[in-house]
């Protein structure tokens, strides 16, 4: 088992990179069994129907989920902790691929995603155009 090195300070709620992990799993697993109703209306009659779409796995979710269960309430001081710094970028990585699977598969908005992975799509447009000039000069005969 890991040991813990926290330098001072209080105590640690999540004592192991490996304790994180298996919280991160179980968040994954509350995710996976509680899927989101999405609300369409079917026919000329406007007939509600649902459909179940996954819930997303967000970084920000994961907080919420630790601070739900009483563990803590954000990862803040776990993200500048150098043995636990590559364990939430794991976690984050996941979230991101996860989310964007889904959304290239059309579970999920596109730019709902886009925004929260801060993930901008640029085109170039040209906006050059160019204007000719005609100047046309009228002599009248009198």
């Amino acid at each position: 088992m890991e040991k813990s090195r926290n330098k001072g300070g209080k105590p640690r709620h999540i004592k192991t990179t490996s304790e994180l992990w298996e919280w991160f799993l179980a968040y994954k697993q509350h995710c996976i069994d509680n899927p989101i109703a999405k609300t369409h209306f079917v026919g000329k009659d406007g007939r509600r129907d649902y459909e179940e779409i996954p819930t997303p796995i967000t970084y920000k979710g994961f907080q919420v989920y630790l601070w739900e269960n009483e563990v803590i309430k954000d990862l803040q001081t776990y993200e500048k902790d150098e043995e636990y710094s590559p364990i939430i970028a794991r976690i984050k990585g996941f979230c991101e691929v996860h989310n964007v699977k889904y959304a290239l598969s059309g579970h999920y908005k596109e730019n709902l995603v886009a925004r929260i992975h801060s993930i901008k799509e640029q085109s170039e447009t040209d906006n050059k155009h160019t204007i000719q000039e005609v100047k046309i000069d009228i002599k009248r005969s009198e």
